[in-house]
């Protein structure tokens, strides 16, 4: 079962005309295709952008974390590590930023609200996370 789909645009060989999408599941991901394909440009994505992914993972309360960048606020990075050259980072084609975009599939848990009056204050302890089940 796909649990999520990540699609990159303005990356490397990725242009905004072509980008590429992965869907991810449980288990293993494996990336197959002919030599030029991107396999090795996918792989250096999740290397150089690690950084923002455990930004994303961040528990509540340590700032900034996934909420920031749903908030509409700019996530900054320390850089790219592994890059010497930061032109090498965008597709040439176009002058546009680096974009990505992750869509949950089958999340693997809600955050749900318990039954409340209108108008009383919610405490976050209040809120429990719901598996599906």
């Amino acid at each position: 079962m796909k649990t999520a789909r990540l699609t990159i645009k303005n990356y490397r060989g990725f242009s905004d005309q072509s980008p590429v999408t992965v869907e991810i599941g449980r288990g293993l991901t494996a990336l197959l295709g002919p030599n030029n394909a991107g396999k090795s440009s996918l792989k250096l994505f999740f290397y150089e952008m690690r950084e923002l992914f455990e930004t994303f993972l961040r528990q509540l309360g340590i700032n900034p974390n996934l909420f920031t960048g749903i908030s509409g606020s700019e996530i900054g990075i320390g850089g790219y590590p592994g890059t010497s050259d930061l032109a090498e980072l965008f597709n040439n084609s176009n002058d546009r930023d680096i974009g990505f975009e992750i869509e949950l599939l089958t999340p693997p848990c809600v955050l749900m609200q318990p039954t409340r009056s209108i108008g009383s204050p919610l405490l976050a302890s209040e809120l429990r996370l719901w598996d599906g089940t």
